[in-house]
C-alpha cells in the first residue's frame, strides 16, 4: 500500500502533554495513512517565519533535528484539548523507552484532501487520526 499525505498543518509543537509557557518549536504536522510526522522548523524561531512545506519530501524533512515520526499504530491516544482557553491536540504514542506525549497548536488553517476546517479543527483532526489508525491496524 502507498503512503498517501492525508492532512498538514503549520503549527507550534510541545514535547509534553500540555503545552506551556515555555519555547513552543515550530514545524509542520504531516497525517499520512501510515504515521504521524512532525518536521521541525530549519529557519527563524519567531513564530511569523514560513514553514516551509515537506509533504512531498517527508524523508528530507525528517531529518531536521527534532524532527519525528510515530506509525499510527503506536500512537495510542489523539485527542482534543484545551488549557487557558487555548485549544490544542494531544497525542500520546509509544516509543522504544515508554510512552511520550505531544501537543500541537494549529498555526495555519489545515487541510485535508484540498478542504479546509474551521468549526473545530481540533476534534476534526483527532477523529482523523483515530480513523486512519483504526484503517492501519487492519491492513
Amino acid at each position: 500500500m502507498s503512503e498517501n499525505v492525508v492532512v498538514k498543518a503549520e503549527v507550534g509543537f510541545h514535547d509534553k502533554e500540555k503545552p506551556g509557557m515555555g519555547r513552543m518549536a515550530k514545524g509542520q504536522l504531516i497525517l499520512t495513512n501510515r504515521r504521524l510526522i512532525y518536521i521541525k522548523h530549519r529557519g527563524g524561531k519567531f513564530l511569523g517565519a514560513k514553514v516551509e512545506d515537506y509533504s512531498s519530501r517527508i524523508e528530507e524533512g525528517l531529518k531536521n533535528e527534532g524532527s519525528f515520526e510515530v506509525p499510527l499504530g503506536q500512537v495510542s491516544e489523539a485527542k482534543a484539548e484545551r488549557i487557558w482557553g487555548t485549544p490544542y491536540l494531544k497525542v500520546n504514542y509509544q516509543t522504544i523507552s515508554g510512552e511520550k506525549a505531544g501537543s500541537f497548536i494549529l498555526l495555519s488553517t489545515w487541510s485535508m484532501y484540498g478542504a479546509s476546517f474551521g468549526k473545530a479543527p481540533y476534534e476534526e483532526l483527532a477523529k482523523i487520526i483515530e480513523q486512519l489508525r483504526n484503517e492501519a491496524s487492519k491492513s
